[in-house]
């Protein structure tokens, strides 16, 4: 990074690498990882009544900025319904990923269906 106001004249060779340098670096940032730990809740409504879990999780991303596209740690493209500086939002199957860019706030949400009942 080059300071204000900073006096000394560097030759153009190493001006040129420090350019150089500073283009590389900007496209590593393209790409981002993302680590949220979370807190998982299931609940399940039967016939014999509601029960609920929770448990600790970890839910692990590759932000690609560039291509505007997310993708879980382990490869898993996402399909990608709204990217911008405030919200990413994105699917896979039936489980929806809402990340709130300002506060870093990650909701995820899914359901399941068993003998014909929806259930989230």
């Amino acid at each position: 990074m080059l300071a204000c106001g900073y006096k000394y004249r560097k030759p153009a060779r190493e001006s040129l690498l420090l350019i150089v340098c500073a283009v590389f670096a900007q496209s590593a940032l393209a790409r981002s990882y993302l680590n949220c730990p979370t807190k998982k809740v299931v609940i399940v409504n039967a016939s014999s009544g509601i029960t609920s879990s929770s448990a600790e999780e970890t839910v692990d991303f590759w932000i690609n900025e560039a291509a505007k596209s997310l993708t879980l740690a382990d490869g898993v493209p996402l399909i990608v319904h709204r990217f911008d500086d405030r919200w990413i939002s994105a699917a896979r199957g039936d489980v929806s990923y809402e990340l709130d860019r300002q506060d870093g706030n990650l909701t995820y949400a899914s359901s399941t269906t068993k003998d014909s009942v929806k259930r989230s």
